[in-house]
């Protein structure tokens, strides 16, 4: 039985505070580290329920601040977000001569100080549109203080599931769907039998490519999925490796490089080979390439194997190892595509008997791999955040990461989408410098950011979805419709 406790952080009375610690036995209090959350104001008040899911695996859940009593703040003239507030005056100088008062927010980023200017007050968005047509200026943006990260009242409902890989006897994996049409985080825990589940990393959904396959690296239990990005050392976009050792150790590293070579192909008794330029995805136009494919792969996505433009030779490797024309046998091994020179390849290879590619990494069974969207913490030091945009916006968020002692994390900021807040209200994601200091206070070394938003963001929990907006996400707390490509597991060994 899950052993639970309840208690409240400094942010509430002290009375309420002190029967809170006094319910909370001392072990369960020091799962995470001691004081709030460095998320909004410091005094905010902050719930958590703790669980021991089993012996070593812990879910802590956070319910942190609130909103103000009269309710979400109304619709305003919102500025756009400035370093250099003498930007913002012709905004600030049309709205004081219409006669609103400009209200001006800040808040800090990784860059600097951000301003914001806030004018007026409107009951709904129709009513500031008619307004905004009689000033001087082009109607300004339509928002709300809780479209900005200057708001910090929350409410912000957040858990975080931690791994003490010395007491715990499991595994943390990744998982694929085993279809190109992605599947939810809730069916791929069920079919694994896994404890916790969350969202993987960015997945494709272009023309060209097959839906739902992961858009950069993806390595399962020790096999390839998805081949990772060309080192590109000005990208922020990251590669963020796990190993289970399988002796109480979990080890984590984070590299913009790739630090596994890729699958050779070899033909010929093994006297030729070359490496494959890519797996489970559908070749680049104009490009030769030689590419692997999982048969569940093909098998799932043949509109995008049907409408591709560019002449493509696709052969299977049979169990026998002879390469076969077309595809696909049951129970033979991946599919090999070819375009352009290396179509001579394939056809030389069928040619010259059987041939071998293995697409596992030799003496590494439990490395796991996710693309991080950024990384936040490497190797103990902060990682820069990308452009301005991208962490200055609320979004649910999921996150893992190592701390120093070597226990691993599982974070998932629930959220709603910032118009529907402004509407109905609703929970706040955090941004990514939010994210970022989140890491920062768990004492995480490495930390990476996976996919977010309220369409891909999830963590399920024994079979039960933890997202909080069950009107626009669920039907009931055990179904979801946040389909993905790739998945964060959880999974007990098998006795």
């Amino acid at each position: 039985m899950d052993k639970i406790s309840h208690y409240r952080t400094p942010g509430f009375p002290k009375a309420a505070l002190l029967l809170g610690l006094l319910a909370a036995p001392f072990a369960a209090q020091a799962v995470l580290p001691p004081g709030p959350l460095p998320i909004g104001r410091d005094d905010l008040q902050e719930t958590r329920t703790i669980r021991e899911l089993r012996p070593g695996l812990t879910h802590v859940h956070i319910e942190r601040g609130a909103w103000p009593k009269d309710g979400p703040p109304k619709v305003a003239f919102q500025s756009s977000h400035s370093l250099d507030r003498s930007t913002l005056a012709p905004f600030e100088q049309a709205l004081t001569q219409a006669g609103y008062k400009v209200r001006e927010h800040t808040f800090e980023s990784p860059l600097g100080t951000y301003y914001v200017l806030f004018a007026g007050e409107f009951e709904t968005r129709e009513e500031a549109r008619q307004a905004g047509r009689k000033l001087s200026i082009r109607t300004p943006f339509i928002g709300s203080p809780t479209f900005s990260p200057t708001w910090n009242h929350g409410p912000w409902s957040i858990d975080i599931v931690v791994v003490d890989p010395k007491k715990y006897r499991g595994k943390v994996i990744s998982e694929w769907s085993r279809t190109a049409l992605r599947q939810t985080p809730l069916e791929v825990a069920r079919r694994r039998n896994a404890v916790v589940a969350t969202n993987g990393a960015y997945f494709e959904h272009s023309i060209n490519e097959i839906a739902g396959v992961p858009t950069a690296i993806s390595i399962t239990e020790g096999k390839w999925h998805h081949e990772p990005d060309p080192y590109n050392p000005d990208s922020w976009r990251s590669n963020f490796y796990l190993d289970n050792k399988g002796n109480g150790e979990i080890e984590t590293m984070i590299d913009k490089r790739s630090l596994f070579p890729m699958p050779v192909f070899k033909w010929a008794g093994g006297k030729k080979s070359i490496t494959i330029d890519g797996i489970d995805r559908m070749p680049e136009p104009g490009k030769d390439e030689l590419i692997a494919m999982d048969t569940m792969v093909a098998e799932s996505a043949p509109l995008s194997h049907g409408t591709h433009k560019i002449p493509l030779l696709k052969m299977q490797i049979g169990e026998d190892g002879y390469l076969y024309d077309g595809y696909f046998i049951e129970s033979g091994g991946p599919l090999i595509l070819a375009t352009g020179e290396k179509q001579k390849i394939l056809k030389e290879a069928a040619a010259a008997g059987p041939v071998e590619l293995d697409l596992n990494i030799p003496g590494r069974p439990g490395l796991n791999a996710w693309l991080a969207t950024p990384a936040l913490v490497q190797d103990g030091e902060n990682s820069p955040m990308p452009e301005p945009f991208y962490h200055l916006d609320f979004h649910t968020r999921t996150a893992l990461g190592q701390s120093a002692d070597g226990k691993f994390y599982l974070i998932y900021v629930d959220g709603t989408s910032v118009n529907r807040i402004a509407s109905h209200g609703g929970r706040f994601g955090v941004t990514l410098y939010q994210m970022q200091k989140l890491a920062n206070h768990l004492g995480l070394i490495n930390a990476a950011n996976l996919d977010d938003g309220v369409f891909s963001s999830i963590m399920v929990i024994d079979g039960k979805v933890m997202g909080q907006d069950p009107e626009f996400h669920m039907i009931t707390p055990y179904d979801d419709n946040r389909w993905v490509g790739d998945m964060v597991l959880i999974v007990d060994d098998e006795d």
